[in-house]
């Protein structure tokens, strides 16, 4: 649900095969090389969400309607604007801010049809969130 511009060249891709397993030398080291630019991408995005630190934590209080009953909308833009106006609006800094609004599905939701095109999320409101609170309460009980 996200692009990612120029990670992998077209050509190592095709490198890596089809295959579940790689079958020959050119495709291993095709998946070598693809699995260190992975996790290139993977530290160069904790350290921007290290820096987003403790802005993205109340994220949902900023965002949300003040209206407990009213649903919202923030773009990955929007919020990168707003969380970190210093930052670069660089492909980490969205990609940073949307693994940690996907990774909050209880408080933002992926909007269904347009996401890819429109990053927008759909910010619940307060009472749905602590409803879903109490249900996950009354579950841990169970």
């Amino acid at each position: 649900m996200f692009d990612l511009p120029s990670i992998v060249p077209q050509d190592l891709a095709l490198r890596c095969g089809i295959g579940s397993i790689g079958s020959t030398d050119v495709e291993l080291n095709a998946r070598v090389e693809l699995l260190r630019r992975m996790q290139q991408l993977e530290q160069a995005l904790a350290e921007v969400r290290g820096g987003l630190g403790d802005t993205l934590t109340d994220a949902y209080s900023k965002f949300r309607s003040s209206d407990p009953n009213k649903w919202e909308q923030v773009t990955v833009a929007e919020m990168a604007n707003i969380v970190a106006p210093n930052r670069p609006l660089d492909f980490l800094t969205r990609f940073a801010i949307h693994k940690y609004l996907m990774n909050r599905s209880t408080e933002f939701v992926a909007d269904a049809l347009r996401y890819r095109t429109s990053q927008m999320f759909h910010v619940r409101p307060k009472s749905q969130v602590d409803r879903l609170a109490k249900v996950r309460q009354f579950a841990r009980r169970l």
